[in-house]
């Protein structure tokens, strides 16, 4: 009984493997202005923030959607506006305030100290609905990195080509990241990181947000100051000059690599050397959750050749197609899995189907770097998703064996709560992602179900 649990946690460390143990190259930071540890971080005092989004006439008479309260020029051309002391940039023609029906964009303009590819974008946001403001539905961002104008020019030099980013779930404030800007920045030339309630520069009261906030902080107090000058601010919906905002920089962090990512496929990705960053573009995942690891999910090729772990989280699920960027790593036991940077939803759908084979080729051989279970034989299937049928051998809890007749005992299933109740000899359909597990060093297959529909009792 003893061994038996021993043996038990061992398998249960190797299958499930842990996240601080695996090795893999960190994206490099090309700008940190959010830091950690000051008044200005998640947690912390989030009234130090700057407006984007629209205001909507008659809902207020002055842009920010609340009555402005004090005139205090922070130098002129900059005042702090509001009830809730939200310091915003307002622009003065003549001395007289701008107002009504605009969309507010910000810019944060930084200088890299490196060469490289920015890959995302980090910032603090928050969101709240007021009674009294309520501009509709939109909850989204959009951010870009465009080459700065010459100095002294304040406005947007050309078309802008965003990403979006969901604000939704912003309402205390929120660290969030816009993925997928791929944008290359050279060393000593000055960015601007955009910014706007809009996906096409010029739209007019587009998805607009009730009230969303950007954290900001003194420029001598962030990290990374020496790489920023003061944020800048624009009312006319990013048309027109931008007002400085002088010693305000945002919180913002940028990410990337020094050369871009190899643009590849699952089953091509899964035999490149650790470390390796690559690309997979509009992939179905097809496994997460269940007893598919927490933090991991599963992708898989479209012609159900190859499929692949990933580590890295997604609110998409089954049948989902994403962008996935990250490098290639190896679990201890042997399987590769992509440690992701970023995943991209593709905003589309598409049917995810299981491979059906008998259960001694589950798992399949070893070619390396590819392993397979020990012993295993056929094409390596480790990650794909797959269909087997049989009989229940050796149940115990949510785990089982399938046995088939053409091995042993048959491959092992790790089950999840209600399924539907089995006893050996049952005979049974079940579809799941194959992983690998070691026990005292043996390595073998085992089917991650995803949910309890993924077991069949067959009559």
């Amino acid at each position: 009984m003893t061994r038996f649990k021993i043996t038990k946690a061992v398998a249960l460390l190797a299958f499930v493997g842990i996240a601080a143990a695996q090795s893999f190259a960190a994206p490099t930071v090309y700008l940190d202005t959010i830091g950690s540890g000051s008044n200005y971080q998640i947690g912390g005092e989030l009234t130090r923030t700057m407006q984007l989004g629209f205001d909507t006439a008659p809902m207020s008479g002055d842009f920010t959607g609340v009555r402005p309260v004090s005139k205090m020029p922070d130098p002129p051309g900059v005042t702090l506006l509001g009830t809730t002391g939200v310091p915003c940039a307002e622009l003065l023609i003549g001395g007289v305030p701008v107002t009504g029906n605009f969309a507010a964009w910000l810019i944060q303009p930084f200088t890299p100290t490196q060469s490289g590819y920015i890959s995302s974008v980090q910032f603090i946001a928050q969101w709240k609905s007021s009674a009294g403001y309520e501009q509709g539905d939109g909850r989204t961002a959009y951010v870009d990195i465009i080459t700065a104008p010459p100095a002294g020019v304040y406005s947007i030099p050309g078309s802008i080509n965003p990403v979006a980013v969901d604000l939704s779930g912003t309402t205390r404030g929120t660290l969030v990241t816009a993925s997928g800007l791929w944008k290359q920045v050279n060393a000593g030339t000055t960015y601007w990181i955009v910014f706007s309630p809009v996906d096409t520069k010029g739209v007019w009261n587009s998805n607009g947000l009730d009230y969303a906030n950007l954290n900001w902080a003194r420029k001598d107090r962030v990290p990374d100051s020496s790489k920023v000058s003061s944020a800048l601010y624009n009312n006319y919906n990013g048309n027109g000059d931008f007002v400085v905002m002088p010693n305000r920089v945002l919180g913002v962090k940028a990410l990337g690599y020094a050369t871009p990512p190899t643009q590849t496929n699952v089953g091509n990705a899964k035999t490149l050397p650790n470390g390796t960053l690559v690309q997979i573009a509009n992939i179905a995942i097809s496994g997460k959750n269940g007893s598919v690891p927490s933090g991991y999910f599963y992708i898989q090729s479209p012609d159900r050749s190859s499929g692949i772990r990933v580590q890295g989280a997604t609110a998409k699920t089954v049948g989902d197609l994403v962008s996935v960027t990250g490098t290639v790593e190896t679990l201890p036991t042997g399987e590769r899995y992509i440690a992701a940077d970023s995943v991209t939803d593709n905003g589309s759908t598409s049917s995810v189907i299981p491979l059906t084979m008998v259960t001694k080729n589950v798992g399949g051989g070893t070619v390396a770097p590819v392993v397979g279970p020990d012993g295993g034989v056929g094409l390596n299937n480790v990650g794909l998703l797959v269909k087997v049928e049989g009989k229940v051998n050796s149940k115990s809890g949510n785990v089982f064996y399938v046995n088939d007749d053409t091995t042993g005992n048959g491959v092992k299933v790790q089950g999840v709560a209600g399924m539907p109740a089995l006893n050996n000899g049952d005979f049974v359909a079940v579809t799941g992602v194959v992983s690998l597990e070691s026990i005292g060093g043996v390595k073998s297959a085992i089917i991650l179900i995803r949910s309890a529909s993924d077991v069949v009792k067959i009559q």
